[in-house]
């Protein structure tokens, strides 16, 4: 099923100027370029930097988890590679299961939304479908399969989650106590 929808992806949503975007997004995923950037953004103020800090950790732990932990147990060979398909973009390293650029926006995405959607929710849809394009590229440029994005999705929002819910505690429970 997985290569199925690959094919069919490429066979008809295939052109130059998806080609052009889905490149460019996979780039903004790269080295999960735009979240640091962004992280690094609100870090600067001091009214945000809880969050840029609480993202920074999410591509920490989204990382090491994804790309020291899951890609080698499961060692999955990239679709491009198994179904000797020419790509259009220079040809990642690793692994393809699960995809780390999926999962790393999807967990940023995750903390800025759970902290910003009352008063930004329209810049929270942008990245949330920011997160989607960068996902969805890794699909049209034929180096993830489905399964992998949909697995990088799902463990980028629970990571997101949990490094939300923990910071929170953490920062929370260091407030309540009384220093001595």
């Amino acid at each position: 099923m997985d290569t199925a929808i690959l094919f069919a992806i490429r066979d008809h949503l295939s052109c130059v100027p998806l080609d052009y975007l889905f490149h460019f997004l996979t780039i903004l995923g790269n080295l999960a370029l735009f979240w640091c950037l962004l992280s690094a953004g609100l870090c600067l103020k001091k009214s945000t930097r809880y969050v840029g800090l609480v993202m920074l950790i999410a591509i920490g732990v989204t990382s090491l988890l994804v790309n020291f932990g899951l890609k080698p147990i499961v060692y999955r060979t990239r679709p491009y590679l198994a179904c000797h398909v020419p790509i259009i973009i220079k040809a990642p390293g690793g692994t393809s299961f699960p995809s780390g650029h999926a999962a790393v926006s999807f967990a940023c995405a995750t903390v800025f939304c759970l902290n910003y959607w009352k008063r930004r929710k329209g810049l929270c849809i942008a990245l949330v479908i920011l997160a989607f394009g960068i996902a969805f590229s890794r699909i049209y440029l034929f180096v993830h399969y489905p399964s992998d994005v949909l697995a990088g999705m799902v463990i980028g929002v629970l990571i997101g989650l949990i490094c939300q819910k923990g910071s929170d505690r953490l920062i929370k429970n260091r407030l309540r106590k009384p220093s001595s």
